[in-house]
């Protein structure tokens, strides 16, 4: 028979050039973790734009107070990266040799959609304008 494993985004899945940290949870159906250590890999980071893959191959790391969270950072070294959607492909597989791969699914290249967010620096203030929708009276700027 087969397991299946669930590889899933901990938090908002947003990140940015100040916290570019992903988090995943890695865990059985039923939300419990699994017996056995796991290695998680990101096999890829690809931009939903053009297809540019911008990291591939990266190591999860285990946090040490939750044992189905791994985190990496996902712009480490980098300077700027394009604002927008991405693709992760993710694994999760044993990491002893003793316990077969084979009898697990849905945990090899596991698609996990996150969004780069960009700074922005206005020169001049931002007027918003409230108006009602029939628009008989005048918007109201704050």
């Amino acid at each position: 028979f087969q397991n299946p494993i669930v590889v899933g985004l901990e938090g908002t899945g947003a990140v940015s050039l100040d916290n570019s940290k992903i988090s995943v949870r890695v865990c059985d159906l039923l939300g419990q973790p699994l017996p056995f250590p796991l290695t998680v890999t990101l096999e890829s980071a690809t931009r939903v734009s053009d297809g540019v893959v911008i990291l591939s191959k990266k190591k999860f790391q285990p946090v040490a107070s939750d044992k189905m969270l791994y985190t990496v950072f996902l712009l480490e070294g980098k300077t700027s990266e394009t604002p927008g959607p991405y693709r992760l492909s993710v694994s999760a597989v044993p990491t002893s040799t003793q316990v077969p791969s084979t009898r697990f699914v849905g945990n090899v290249n596991v698609p996990l959609d996150v969004r780069i967010m960009a700074t922005v620096v206005l020169a001049e203030p931002l007027l918003v304008g409230v108006a009602d929708s029939d628009q008989l009276t005048q918007p109201k700027f704050h």
